[in-house]
């Protein structure tokens, strides 16, 4: 039996098995049903797992039974770590069961499930920290985790839905009355957990808001290993390394960016240096924070504390290097995850320099420098890595123009060798090409000033 036909009649036993289970607890509270599969769907390998399964839906029916009868604990962590994984798995068939509703319920059925996720989030978090090596904290961190990953795909379920062409009453997730009840909920819950986010990172690696890192507790010698001088860290893993804290820094980061919401994000700013770091110490070996920290900074960086504290915080260079270590990787191989981050670096960047009142900064110009040195290939590429290099060109072109004529004179061969590159891509850009336009305005504005 070859590899294919394996993964077919493995696929096809897993499916019979879970839709057996799903039957026999048919007429139950289904609860331990739920907590099976939020643990199994989680942690099986995805080609394991049959596609679009039929017992999809009567999961979600289970989950809306419990929700609408007083669950105990068990029941509330059991429908939120379900939901999670469903929605991680199954995303595309979980979203609609989840978070559409019917036009004849008084109340909306995601309206009733993200606000009472929402109250367990603020209900629990205040407290949390005290419980930070107590054994009762994995549990909890995963049922908030579970929590915060619900409302991030409920976020981004809801803004494309409002940003589709169907706007009609049918077409909409919840009535508008209800939206703005929720929004409120949903900003009120962000508050909180940045507030806990800013706690739990003083008492495990900045030591106090504000303090430079170089001025931080250092690590101490115990019998038990390293560990940091503050005693609230936990004993087993760090900041870095707790699910919990990737799940919530995801889902304020979406918040963020999506709601025009100037106090929330001036609150926000408060959590740039930690940002950064979580940012520079990621890994795909590791937890990864980068893409939700640059969505964040997104939004953020809208407000003038945000830009402050960015620049008190080298956000700039922790991103560049970023950037330039990615256009040098997929010149070689053609990553389009890595692309699609350098996409994401370019998108923060550019209103950073358009901000910038005095002009583009001397130091900012080391980027225009590695930009002329980069080696773009003459063969056809990805889409998503073109649209890298060129968002690269673009920001290279923006710090030039921003940059007052002394700077720019200094930058002249930069700016011949940056136009050289363009011009080689526009080879492989065709009149029709979707990145066309912005590749014929960055060489028509590195004419102009070479």
């Amino acid at each position: 039996m070859d590899t294919t036909q394996d993964k077919k009649v493995l696929q096809t036993k897993t499916n019979a098995t879970i839709q057996s289970l799903v039957s026999a607890f048919t007429g139950t509270d289904g609860v331990t049903l739920l907590e099976f599969l939020g643990k199994f769907l989680r942690n099986s390998d995805p080609k394991a797992l049959p596609s679009s399964p039929k017992w999809i839906k009567p999961v979600v029916g289970f989950i809306k039974k419990l929700l609408a009868s007083r669950p105990t604990p068990e029941a509330r962590a059991a429908y939120t770590i379900a939901a999670a994984s469903l929605l991680e798995v199954y995303h595309a068939d979980a979203v609609k069961l989840l978070f559409t509703s019917d036009a004849k319920d008084d109340k909306p059925f995601s309206y009733l499930f993200i606000t009472l996720l929402l109250t367990d989030t603020r209900a629990t978090l205040p407290r949390l920290l005290e419980l930070i090596n107590d054994p009762s904290y994995p549990a909890i961190a995963q049922r908030l985790g579970s929590a915060f990953d619900v409302v991030t795909h409920f976020v981004g379920y809801l803004v494309r839905s409002l940003d589709a062409e169907d706007l009609s009453p049918g077409g909409m997730i919840m009535p508008p009355d209800f939206l703005l009840k929720l929004r409120k909920t949903v900003s009120e819950a962000m508050s909180l957990a940045i507030e806990f986010l800013r706690d739990r990172w003083d008492a495990s690696v900045a030591g106090a808001f504000g303090l430079h890192p170089e001025a931080r507790t250092k690590q101490t010698d115990t019998s038990a290993g390293k560990r940091q001088t503050i005693s609230w860290e936990s004993k087993k893993h760090t900041i870095q390394e707790d699910p919990l804290i990737l799940a919530a820094v995801r889902s304020i980061a979406i918040w963020l960016r999506e709601d025009d919401n100037e106090l929330l994000r001036k609150e926000a700013a408060g959590l740039t240096d930690m940002l950064i770091d979580l940012y520079k110490s990621s890994s795909v070996v590791k937890l990864d924070f980068r893409s939700p920290v640059l969505v964040g900074l997104e939004g953020i960086l809208v407000e003038k504390a945000g830009l402050e504290e960015f620049s008190t915080h080298n956000g700039w260079q922790a991103l560049v290097t970023d950037l330039v270590a990615i256009l040098q990787f997929v010149a070689k191989v053609s990553d389009e995850t890595e692309a699609a981050r350098g996409v994401e670096i370019v998108r923060v960047l550019l209103p950073v320099v358009e901000e910038e009142e005095f002009g583009a900064k001397e130091e900012w110009m080391n980027f225009v420098t590695a930009v002329a040195a980069c080696d773009v290939p003459e063969a056809e590429q990805p889409l998503i890595v073109q649209e890298a290099e060129i968002a690269a060109l673009q920001l290279a072109t923006a710090l030039l123009v921003s940059a007052h004529e002394g700077m720019r004179r200094r930058y002249i061969h930069s700016t011949g060798a940056i136009l050289g590159i363009a011009s080689r891509l526009q080879a492989h850009v065709g009149a029709r090409h979707p990145l066309r336009e912005s590749l014929d305005d960055v060489v028509q504005t590195l004419g102009r000033l070479h």
